[in-house]
């Protein structure tokens, strides 16, 4: 016998729902309709699956044996279709994800140009934010999912999954710099003129952290949203700036130093920011998977270091 579906699909609604009515409303047809399915079906099989009481039905044994298979099947059905739309949304999906300005330009871009050769028919849509914008993204769902760093207050909707350290470094004047030195205490830091990210930066919040339980203060000579300005700042002799490892990848000058803050040392978490609770998509789950995988272990230029030693 060739199963028909429609029929073992109204047989499990008026089995789990006790009624023709009841499994009629459901599936959006008639009472008689429903009726004839479950009569076909039971004229194909050879056997009665419903006992009759006024308008409530009641499974008869045999009925039972087939709900425990109709349902194993239907669920196979399910997912099937679920692994067969997963794999259409792989081939012609798209992502749009937030990201930490640093990451976007340094470290993200090996990783989207190994995604997009895997997956060459999701488009993929990169908006770089501050911390805050990402978190309020999130929460309007104008994002799959964000990339920065971890926030310092806790929240209750928005969830942050660890993937890499990034440690703190100052990026100071090569005239400025300390002869022979590798590392430069926070304390020191605040003997030069600063150069600091601005308040709606990821950062800023922990660097300030940082300095009050330390007790210390900065001379602080100028505030600037974006790293490469900072950077460019530092090469032009107007002070030392506070950055992220990420951020100096790719610096390689002689005008400038970079120096690893320690005492306290510093270092931020980077991951994956999401709605807790909410399931992303095909398309944005395997590009959270390649940035699991391939983020920490792209390796940073040494250049920043060069002539330090």
């Amino acid at each position: 016998m060739r199963p028909n579906l429609k029929l073992f699909n109204a047989f499990l609604i008026v089995a789990e729902t006790g009624s023709v009515r009841n499994a009629a409303d459901k599936a959006s047809r008639s009472d008689s309709a429903i009726s004839m399915q479950i009569k076909q079906l039971e004229a194909q099989l050879g056997t009665q699956l419903f006992h009759r009481t006024g308008r409530k039905l009641e499974l008869t044994v045999a009925g039972r044996q087939l709900l425990v298979h109709v349902r194993q099947a239907m669920q196979q059905v399910d997912r099937g279709l679920r692994q067969l739309k997963q794999g259409l949304d792989l081939e012609r999906g798209n992502v749009v994800m937030g990201c930490s300005p640093t990451i976007a330009a340094t470290r993200l871009p090996q990783v989207l140009s190994a995604f997009s050769e895997r997956y060459p028919g999701i488009e993929l849509l990169i908006r770089e934010l501050t911390l805050a914008e990402q978190l309020e993204c999130l929460r309007q769902g104008t994002v799959d999912f964000c990339l920065g760093p971890a926030f310092l207050h806790a929240t209750t909707d928005i969830l942050f999954e660890y993937v890499v350290h990034d440690q703190i470094y100052a990026l100071l004047p090569a005239d400025m710099a300390p002869k022979g030195r590798t590392t430069l205490t926070l304390a020191e830091y605040t003997m030069f003129p600063a150069l600091m990210l601005s308040n709606d930066s990821g950062l800023r919040p922990m660097m300030d952290e940082a300095l009050r339980c330390a007790g210390l203060s900065l001379k602080l000579r100028c505030e600037a949203r974006q790293i490469s300005t900072l950077i460019a700042m530092v090469r032009n002799g107007m002070g030392a700036a506070l950055l992220p490892r990420i951020a100096l990848d790719d610096l390689a000058d002689e005008r400038s130093t970079a120096l690893r803050v320690t005492h306290p040392d510093m270092e931020r978490s980077l991951g994956i920011l999401s709605m807790r609770n909410e399931i992303p998509a095909p398309a944005a789950q395997a590009l959270q998977h390649m940035i699991r995988e391939m983020l920490p272990r792209t390796k940073a230029s040494e250049s920043i270091v060069r002539g330090q030693e």
